[in-house]
């Protein structure tokens, strides 16, 4: 089988973080870890956490993580390289006796070895017996074959798979993908779309989909109890966002800390938490 390999992309970093920032991030040997909840909607029990990466400078101050994976991207190796210690960090720190989801780059997995018997990254994952993989694709055919060939290792190590934000304004839905995951995740934009009647038959579709083949559906982005009431009505298994926010978990490596928030804060300005809360990884 031939090698899958990750992507070339432009070495211009997106919002133009600078490039003494990545070397900061590169030069630290742990990153941070936020855990969020995956609730049932029937019980209220935390049914899994999500491992999303925390990065920040030496300094203390913290780096909106899609900004740093989009810039990583520029290097397939320092990409790996993040990846492997990203995962590394959320495995180790997870709280203990929940099934844990974590994020997994299809162009990092490729970077790593792909398919290959010995892609450090699939090791990470045999650390523990309740793992789950989220794959999220973007819109490239490359990427449905990256994801491919990650959902076909994945499969052969027995982890559970879901596709991440299913309709998010970047996102690809390849069938081969959709149709082998186990989970199916609703990006938090299908909210806005809610008094759409074409997207709500679209919703529909996919949530018959979900039921019909025996796949979980988990719901993104969940704020008020509103949002809660009308994933319920979409026929949510579970759902997860800010809604539950006291139950968040979090872990820092040791770091120097120095006050944050000036004028020139690497931090994303914020709409809202959510926009926070969705800068996934």
């Amino acid at each position: 089988m031939s090698q899958i390999r990750p992507r070339s992309f432009p070495g211009t970093a997106v919002e133009d973080l600078p490039a003494s920032i990545i070397a900061d991030i590169l030069s630290q040997s742990s990153v941070g870890a936020e855990y969020q909840p995956l609730i049932e909607v029937n019980t209220g029990r935390i049914a899994a956490y999500e491992g999303l990466s925390r990065f920040r400078t030496r300094q203390g101050e913290p780096i909106a993580p899609d900004r740093v994976f989009k810039a990583l991207h520029a290097s397939p190796p320092a990409l790996y390289e993040i990846e492997f210690r990203a995962k590394r960090d959320q495995i180790a720190h997870a709280p203990a006796g929940i099934p844990l989801f974590v994020n997994l780059d299809p162009d990092a997995f490729a970077a790593g070895g792909g398919e290959e018997a010995d892609n450090p990254l699939m090791g990470l994952l045999s650390l523990r017996n309740d793992i789950g993989v989220e794959i999220i694709e973007n819109c490239s055919v490359t990427d449905s074959r990256l994801s491919l060939a990650m959902l076909r290792r994945l499969r052969g190590l027995g982890v559970r798979v879901a596709l991440d934000d299913i309709g998010g304004g970047d996102s690809l839905i390849s069938f081969a993908v959709l149709a082998g995951i186990d989970d199916m995740k609703i990006a938090r934009d299908w909210l806005d779309r809610r008094d759409d009647p074409v997207a709500q038959r679209l919703l529909s579709a996919l949530a018959g989909f979900a039921r019909d083949t025996g796949k979980r559906l988990i719901f993104e982005g969940i704020e008020t109890l509103e949002d809660l009431a009308w994933a319920k009505r979409q026929g949510a298994d579970l759902v997860q966002g800010f809604l539950y926010r006291p139950q968040f978990v979090t872990w820092q490596p040791d770091l120097p800390i120095a006050p944050i928030g000036g004028p020139n804060s690497l931090a994303r300005r914020r709409r809202s938490e959510l926009a926070w809360a969705h800068e996934r990884r």
